[in-house]
C-alpha cells in the first residue's frame, strides 16, 4: 500500500460483523511503516492511500483515496491516556 507517496507494507486481517458482513482491516506490518502512518496523520491534513488489489483471476485494481487527518492529534492523545 502507498501512503502519501511511500510503500508501507501491510498485514491483511479478515473480521466478520455481528450481522456476518466480512471486510478486511490493514495495519503496518513493521514498527516503522507504523510510526510513518501515524506521523502522516499527525502532521499532515490529508493521508492519500493508493492501493492494487489483484484478484484471484489475476485482474488489477486500483483504489485510490483521501483521508482527512483532522482531529487525529486529539483522538491518539486520548488514547494515550486509556492505555
Amino acid at each position: 500500500m502507498t501512503i502519501n507517496g511511500q510503500e508501507v507494507q501491510m498485514d491483511k486481517i479478515c473480521r466478520r460483523t455481528e450481522d456476518s458482513k466480512n471486510y478486511w482491516v490493514y495495519t503496518p506490518t513493521t514498527n516503522e511503516g507504523l510510526a510513518f502512518l501515524i506521523t502522516q496523520f499527525k502532521y499532515t491534513e490529508t493521508v492519500n492511500v493508493h492501493k492494487v488489489f489483484v484478484n484471484i483471476y489475476n485482474q488489477e485494481t486500483e483504489l485510490e483515496f483521501k483521508i482527512s487527518a483532522q482531529g487525529f492529534v486529539e483522538a491518539w492523545k486520548k488514547s494515550e491516556q486509556i492505555l
